[in-house]
């Protein structure tokens, strides 16, 4: 099964020739490519749209068929759905880098133990992760959560296949609290 991956969602109108404001999901603004067709979700509605231009440094989408301001505003509030493979293809990624996709419900170990599994990954302050701490350890009296930033301090090593992410001095922490 490939699963649905959220890209963006288009926000406010902008301007005069049918642009909207994008707020994108993924540190892969080259993604965005006119042509490119996107699911398109608003509540339970879909529908198909196509990137007519889209500028990076200003993070302004407009779609085809989309030309005025009121047909813009139509757009507003539309989550852009692709799926993982389609971004697995058109992405290259470089050494120790993930797609979040991937890294979202990993299991978390120190050297050998199970913490927990990775529930969130915040790229605000240079890239957060949120652990939900296993039921073995919360039963001990350990914390429900746990948030450490995605450094080489706390990060040893990530294994996609394996949906594994090994850990050092998370554990630490966790005792801390």
């Amino acid at each position: 099964m490939n699963e649905k991956v959220e890209v963006a969602k288009v926000g406010r109108k902008v301007g005069l020739k049918g642009y909207n404001r994008l707020n994108l999901y993924s540190d892969f603004p080259e993604f965005i490519t006119p042509g490119r067709t996107f699911q398109a979700l608003r509540g339970r509605t879909h529908t198909e749209v196509v990137v007519a231009d889209f500028d990076p440094d200003r993070m302004q989408i407009r779609f085809e068929g989309v030309h005025t301001p009121e047909e813009a505003a139509r757009m507003t509030n539309l989550v852009l759905i692709t799926t993982a493979e389609e971004s697995r293809q058109a992405i290259a990624l470089e050494e120790g880098e993930y797609f979040w996709f991937d890294v979202i419900g990993m299991a978390v170990y120190e050297q050998e133990q199970l913490l927990g599994q990775v529930r969130d990954l915040d790229d605000t302050a240079g890239g957060m992760v949120t652990v939900a701490v296993d039921g073995a350890l919360t039963r001990q009296g350990y914390t429900k959560e746990v948030i450490f930033p995605w450094q080489p301090h706390f990060i040893e090593g990530v294994d996609v296949p394996q949906k594994r992410l090994r850990v050092c001095h998370v554990k630490a922490l966790l005792d801390a609290l």
